[in-house]
């Protein structure tokens, strides 16, 4: 083996140290653990990419029954921060998210009048769903990630993700404006919170979570969509879809997909748009 000369050992040092400290730099970032796929575009974004983001739930699961695996309750014991929606749709776990630091995003939050089916008597889970309600689980974001990491500040990406929630909404009231005789039923009730928000007619759910639909219920909502000139049924995987297209087929109605977990490279507002595209765009085909 050749002597090291005093630059060659310099730079040996240098290699060693770097391969030291990119592990180290690597995992130096908190690592938060949320629930739903659209929660980890959200969550980086308000944290301007300071973070590192897992999520439990797979694209397309029930939130209201699904259960941990034995790796996912690994990364709650890890985790710097759990954040989860803490309305009661995540029932099921909800005790094991709690064990750890935790973030409810609307645990503080009422239900907002009509938000609940007045016939069955249910109230509303969904609160992720409302415009408003966001708004107020991204500032509580926000000032929890700056208790997870002092002296950043996280004010600009705050604003810059309110000021798109804002022209959302904007537009979202403009496309509603377009069709005043829009008439929807959901499978599951989650999309209320937002038709309710910009105004749109509806004759709340088909089912509540893990009920299901009695025979006047289901002749109530068929005989009010067929009275209604641009009836749509919203399926929302995976509660009730095949009833969903039951329905509509019986009422005449369009079917139409509404996202409730969404996508981890969308986040809220690519989870919510989608569905307001798919809305809209279908009802005058």
């Amino acid at each position: 083996m050749f002597p090291l000369n005093s630059v060659s050992l310099k730079r040996y040092v240098a290699l060693i140290a770097l391969f030291w400290v990119i592990p180290w730099v690597a995992s130096a970032a908190p690592r938060i653990v949320v629930t739903m796929p659209w929660m980890a575009q959200w969550v980086e974004t308000l944290a301007d990419r300071q973070v590192e983001v897992d999520i439990l739930m797979p694209e397309g699961s029930d939130p209201h029954a699904f259960a941990l695996r034995p790796s996912q309750a690994r990364l709650l014991a890890r985790a710097d921060l759990v954040v989860f929606v803490g309305d009661g749709s995540e029932a099921g776990i909800e005790s094991w998210l709690r064990q750890a630091p935790h973030l409810a995003l609307f645990a503080e939050s009422e239900p907002e009048e009509g938000h609940h089916n007045k016939e069955e008597g249910h109230l509303h889970l969904h609160s992720w769903m409302d415009p408003d309600e966001m708004r107020l689980a991204a500032q509580r974001m926000t000032v929890r990630l700056g208790e997870i990491l002092p002296g950043s500040d996280f004010a600009p990406a705050l604003k810059w993700w309110l000021a798109n929630l804002d022209a959302f909404e904007d537009t979202l009231h403009l496309q509603a404006s377009h069709h005043p005789d829009l008439y929807v039923v959901s499978s599951h009730g989650a999309a209320l919170p937002l038709l309710e928000h910009i105004g749109i007619a509806n004759g709340g759910w088909l089912a509540p979570p893990g009920g299901a639909p009695s025979p006047r219920t289901l002749t109530r909502l068929v005989a009010a969509m067929k009275r209604h000139g641009d009836p749509v049924v919203l399926a929302e995987p995976p509660h009730n879809a095949a009833l969903a297209r039951r329905v509509a087929n019986e009422a005449g109605a369009r079917v139409v997909i509404w996202e409730t977990l969404g996508r981890r490279d969308g986040g809220w507002l690519g989870m919510m748009g989608g569905n307001l595209d798919r809305l809209f765009g279908t009802v005058h085909e």
